[in-house]
């Protein structure tokens, strides 16, 4: 028989002298000989039979005494190893904030928020919607009738152009915004083999069944002047009261073609001021030549 006991070894301890028993997660024993394990302080936990406990990593947290370190929860994080508790983001960092399970940061934004190339939380230009948690600038939804750039960009511009029929909107970039049949930016050009309806201002295919409809309004209107014409030439009293007033029909003819020529030229110039981010004309102009 053995002259003496031998002690029990570190993370182990025995009550009885008689065995000794390993320490239970959560506990360690840095000393031999002892009679009990000692308790991990919170932020730190171990395994069985551990004779010194370990720091929990960014992203968990741990009570006094846990058999193991525990994720954080969503909204919630720990930056430093340690943590003996999770932090709220909406709290600590701001009310756009929010984090996925076990994360050290507050790495996402709310509804109405988007993360910037900063990595800050920015309100929702106009023109998109952020409806999901954890959208980024990349990832920003454009309304219809609105077009944005490139994906590095937060500037969301208005279509001007057939509005909602030319730019479709949705996760997308410059071209990918535009409905078929349009291109440009701001898809403001009608592609190859379509043609822009000067009925409704909608870019329309060169073979739909409907593109001979604008010609042939334009060939009715030839044709109803042709038939004035052949009136004032062939009927005679019309004709004298053409005659007699000749020089006031030159002259309404002329004022009239000069009022549509300068009606384009206003609701051209107000598309480029637009175009290059100024604004329109003050209201009530800005819808009479919208």
């Amino acid at each position: 028989g053995s002259a003496a006991c031998d002690e029990c070894g570190v993370g182990t301890y025995s009550t009885d002298g008689l065995a000794c028993v390993s320490c239970t997660n959560g506990t360690y024993a840095a000393t031999s000989g002892i009679v009990s394990c000692t308790a991990c302080t919170a932020g730190t936990t171990s395994n069985a039979g551990a004779a010194a406990c370990l720091a929990c990593p960014s992203g968990k947290s741990s009570e006094a005494g846990a058999a193991g370190c525990t994720f954080c929860e969503e909204g919630k994080y720990a930056r430093e190893t340690g943590s003996a508790v999770c932090q709220r983001c909406e709290t600590t960092v701001g009310k756009a904030y929010t984090s996925t399970e076990g994360s050290a940061s507050c790495n996402l934004c709310r509804s109405d928020w988007y993360m910037d190339r900063h990595g800050n939380c920015s309100s929702c230009p106009d023109g998109a919607t952020c409806e999901l948690e954890g959208t980024t600038l990349r990832t920003l939804e454009i309304e219809p009738g609105h077009y944005r750039l490139d994906a590095t960009s937060a500037r969301v511009y208005e279509c001007t152009k057939a509005k909602d029929d030319a730019c479709v909107g949705g996760n997308g970039t410059g071209s990918q915004l535009c409905a078929n049949g349009y291109t440009a930016p701001l898809c403001s050009r009608c592609d190859a083999t379509y043609y822009r309806d000067m009925v409704d201002g909608t870019c329309k295919s060169c073979y739909d069944d409907h593109r001979f409809i604008t010609p042939a309004i334009f060939i009715l209107v030839l044709i109803l002047m042709a038939a004035v014409g052949a009136g004032v030439a062939f009927y005679g009293p019309l004709n004298e009261w053409y005659d007699r007033r000749k020089d006031w029909v030159t002259r309404v003819r002329d004022q009239g073609t000069l009022v549509f020529i300068t009606g384009q030229i206003i609701v051209n110039i107000q598309d480029a001021h637009r175009f290059s981010g100024g604004g329109g004309f003050p209201k009530p102009y800005d819808s009479a030549v919208s």
